[in-house]
């Protein structure tokens, strides 16, 4: 596999596989971080949110942990992993697929950090949503900082589609654009 400038040859098949898998490690190694630090952060915000709020699922006693430490490590994998290896499946198939000029893990890594970033500021404007329209009484949540932790990470999850989504369309056109010759 050689890079020319701003696309990858791939020289057979097993390459643009290799690199598919590449990009689908970055992904969901990206999204396991990401959950991992927010968690972190929600976790102390109210740790009843993970080991009250979340149903047993049959998992491990990893997760009946008191520990928010624990909570968030063992939560922020569980609940990125699954969605992060779907969304990067699609950005996979998306950008080494075809006869297109692809585009390599590497060059993903700075939209991807963006989207994390955007996931980021999404997560704190949500919780500080949360936190500042809880009422008491609320049927669903019984403690601010329950909405607070709830708002936060809806919104992570909404960004995390939303950015994962907008690469793809950006990849389809960043390919369609490209010169032939750059394949």
């Amino acid at each position: 596999m050689a890079m020319d400038g701003q696309y990858t040859h791939c020289s057979t098949a097993s390459d643009a596989g290799m690199e598919m898998f590449r990009i689908l490690g970055l992904v969901v190694l990206m999204a396991a971080v990401y959950g991992i630090i927010h968690d972190q952060i929600t976790a102390r915000i109210y740790p009843a949110y993970f080991n009250v709020d979340h149903p047993d699922l049959g998992f491990p006693a990893i997760f009946h942990s008191r520990s928010p430490t624990v909570l968030a490590f063992a939560w922020g994998i569980v609940a990125t992993v699954p969605l992060a290896t779907v969304l990067g499946s699609m950005i996979a198939i998306t950008a080494q697929a075809g006869s297109s000029p692809r585009i390599s893990a590497r060059q993903l890594l700075k939209p991807l950090l963006a989207i994390c970033g955007v996931m980021a500021i999404m997560a704190i404007g949500g919780g500080i949503w949360g936190y500042d329209t809880w009422r008491s009484g609320s049927r669903w949540f019984v403690a601010r900082r329950e909405m607070t932790d709830f708002c936060a990470h809806l919104m992570s999850y909404c960004g995390g589609l939303a950015g994962a989504l907008a690469l793809v369309i950006w990849i389809v056109i960043r390919r369609r654009t490209a010169p032939q010759s750059a394949v």
